[in-house]
């Protein structure tokens, strides 16, 4: 993000070639492939991913199915306007620390001057020494209102705090949501959302919510396979129609 806002990839500008700004990064700050890079920016453009994302991508950039994006050649890419206000405001004024590139013959911020609590809002895998985390994603006015709420009284009170997930679905533990909170350990449940419709005397199962990184085609697999099975009775077609 801070090579593409110092290269002009704005929000106000003209989307630019997605491997325009995969080379830069590359060449300036980033001592790894192409490949990571890339699939880096595809990330932070997925809505379906990112609670609120940080590269607007023009192309296809993937699906919720599971297929894979078209060549950085092919795709056009900017930042969004949130990455532009919330992470990278006044950047230029020196108000973090930077340290040299791997080729040290230039300076990178070794943090980015956030306001946007992209942490908190975002969702974020971590993995360190025999140890892994993640991140839930969350809605920004209840986290800020969370910090207002604290910074006014000291409390943490996370009785009305949930995840906030871009695809959606139902939380069916929220009663365990607040002990997650309070440890940093636990699991939430999340549940498709369906509506039951009738159609040419045919009674439909119709899902409109996935749970949060469940392809549609392994969860049509999942379901085909239950009625093989005869886990799950009556069903007599299962198709995708997104």
């Amino acid at each position: 993000m801070f090579v593409m806002d110092d290269e002009g990839f704005c929000s106000s500008k003209p989307h630019k070639k997605s491997a325009k700004a995969v080379g830069s990064i590359m060449g300036r700050v980033h001592p790894h492939g192409d490949s990571s890079i890339y699939e880096a920016m595809i990330r932070l453009s997925q809505e379906w991913v990112m609670r609120y994302p940080l590269v607007d991508i023009r192309g296809n950039n993937g699906n919720i199915d599971g297929d894979g994006p078209a060549a950085s050649r092919y795709t056009e890419a900017r930042l969004s306007k949130l990455a532009e206000d919330g992470l990278l405001g006044n950047l230029k004024k020196n108000n973090v620390d930077w340290a040299p590139n791997y080729s040290e013959d230039e300076d990178e911020p070794i943090s980015l001057p956030a306001l946007f609590p992209n942490l908190l809002c975002n969702p974020n895998m971590g993995i360190g020494v025999a140890m892994a985390c993640n991140w839930l994603p969350h809605n920004l006015t209840e986290v800020g209102n969370l910090i207002l709420k604290y910074l006014e009284t000291g409390e943490m009170n996370f009785d009305n705090m949930a995840p906030d997930f871009p695809t959606g679905g139902i939380i069916i533990n929220g009663k365990d949501l607040s002990n997650i909170y309070l440890t940093g350990k636990g699991k939430v449940v999340i549940r498709g959302k369906y509506e039951i419709e009738t159609r040419a005397k045919k009674t439909l199962i119709v899902f409109t919510e996935l749970p949060y990184t469940v392809r549609t085609e392994d969860l049509l697999d999942q379901i085909k396979d239950a009625c093989d099975k005869e886990d799950i009775v009556g069903v007599e077609e299962v198709r995708n129609e997104s």
